[in-house]
């Protein structure tokens, strides 16, 4: 069965890959990182945001308001207040369904469904707020959702690892995970530094940011030493939809 699992994931994730595409040429003048939270634990709201403000910089923020105060196996989601102070501190909210859905468990209409409600609720909390950027709950992206997803939001990301350049799918950017602690420090390092060679756009993304985090969070000490590493490399530190309008793309 585990076979089975595996190799529908890889048909899964290569389906999604190559179909539902928008791609456009990027050329950033400088390397670009973006640092995005998926869920957005208390510690992610906490720690993560005490950071990069700590550096003056945003992170974009992707919420699922359904999961609002809940608790979860990466700790409790954020409430209501905690959502409009990351607005007024100037971070990107970025849009997660409201439903946390995961997209090939989930007919077309639910999703987009999901997407709309998840809209309103964030409007009614920060009145005239457009979402511009999405990321897939779970990593998990279909043609179908990809291209729902298109038709409201400017880019879309994914969890497939890499470096956004040169052609690259707006309907699915790639992501790299920032997990683990200081044990991978040099990892992270390298990955900053092929961004710099490459003159790309990478974006990081975690859940929690807490000293026992859990499989999908980072230690606040990881965190911060690749954000100052990033920096250092002289890249832009920019939230996902700012990265998006300077990347200078074309058709």
């Amino acid at each position: 069965m585990k076979v089975l699992d595996v190799l529908k994931n890889q048909i899964r994730h290569l389906l999604a890959y190559h179909g539902g595409r928008q791609i456009v040429t990027v050329r950033p003048e400088r390397p670009t990182i973006s640092f995005s939270f998926d869920d957005v634990a208390e510690s992610a709201f906490s720690a993560g945001d005490r950071l990069l403000q700590k550096y003056q910089l945003a992170g974009t923020y992707y919420l699922a308001l359904g999961l609002l105060g809940k608790d979860t196996n990466i700790g409790r989601i954020i409430g209501e207040e905690n959502v409009i102070d990351l607005y007024k501190r100037g971070n990107e909210i970025g849009c997660h369904t409201f439903d946390h859905l995961d997209a090939w468990a989930s007919d077309r209409f639910s999703y987009e469904d999901s997407i709309l409600k998840n809209a309103v609720a964030l409007k009614k909390l920060i009145p005239g707020l457009q979402l511009k950027t999405f990321a897939y709950p779970k990593g998990s992206a279909t043609p179908k959702t990809k291209k729902i997803c298109e038709k409201h939001f400017c880019c879309s990301r994914g969890i497939k690892r890499g470096i956004n350049k040169n052609r690259i799918d707006l309907n699915l950017l790639n992501g790299h995970s920032i997990y683990g602690d200081m044990d991978s420090i040099e990892l992270y390092k390298k990955i900053v530094d092929r961004n710099k060679t490459q003159k790309g756009w990478l974006i990081f993304y975690t859940h929690d940011v807490r000293k026992n985090k859990s499989r999908y969070g980072c230690t606040p000490q990881l965190l911060e030493e690749i954000i100052s590493y990033s920096i250092k490399s002289g890249a832009e530190i920019k939230t996902v939809y700012e990265a998006y309008t300077s990347a200078g793309h074309t058709s």
